[in-house]
């Protein structure tokens, strides 16, 4: 088991400049909210979606502003603000 499988990752920044896989950490920094980890599942306010919380593909280089989202169930996935989410509330209804 790799070391990103025992422990969740935090997600998502803004996508760093520059190829893939160069630059800071591909942690978020501490200005995440806590609750906003992969496998996460949260409410996207704006658009009334429900969606898993995906770890972002790149690189950090600042404060997060976006999540990377996959829908329950499959679908397209979506990078709503973090300030249009919240996190659903265990047995919280869609």
């Amino acid at each position: 088991m790799t070391n990103s499988a025992m422990h969740p990752h935090r997600v998502p920044t803004a996508p760093a400049a520059g190829p893939r896989g160069t630059g800071a950490d591909a942690s978020t920094p501490p200005s995440a909210p806590d609750w906003l980890a992969a496998g996460a599942l949260v409410l996207d306010t704006r658009t009334g979606r429900r969606g898993e919380v995906q770890d972002w593909p790149y690189p950090a280089s600042a404060a997060p502003t976006r999540a990377w989202l996959r829908p329950v169930g499959g679908g397209r996935e979506w990078t709503p603000h973090i300030a249009d989410l919240r996190p659903v509330k265990v047995g919280e209804r869609p």
